[in-house]
């Protein structure tokens, strides 16, 4: 697992990681217990990186709540949120995706495990 800040993003300072091997992440604050996004992509850093950017493109009602949110806290976020950023194997072995069946250990099937587990701000189960 790799754990990123805000300003980490901000800075794309990543570390020396594969982009390939990282496919879920979650945003959220340590501080506060909050989780308020869990994502998943083939570009996990690209993918984060638009949820922090100015919006140009067309984009999901979650992708906007949280960027509104992140807007108006701007000072706490880039002080206390940090980013979880998984690997498919890593995330596989942490408590909401135990005793998922080998067949559901798949990005889509472990990203709603952990929406149901974090019951995240801005994610919905259909989403």
């Amino acid at each position: 697992m790799l754990t990123v800040t805000i300003k980490d993003v901000h800075l794309a300072r990543w570390g020396d990681v594969d982009n390939e091997d990282y496919v879920l992440y979650r945003v959220y604050d340590p501080t506060t217990l909050t989780t308020f996004y869990i994502g998943r992509s083939n570009d996990v850093f690209a993918r984060i990186l638009n949820h922090f950017a100015p919006m140009r493109e067309k984009v999901s009602d979650s992708m906007i709540g949280l960027y509104r949110c992140y807007t108006k806290n701007r000072v706490l976020a880039e002080k206390h949120w940090r980013i979880d950023i998984y690997t498919l194997k890593e995330a596989s072995t942490l408590p909401f995706a135990v005793g998922l069946p080998p067949a559901n250990l798949k990005p889509g099937k472990i990203e709603k495990a952990m929406i149901r587990f974090f019951r995240p701000c801005f994610n919905c189960l259909n989403g």
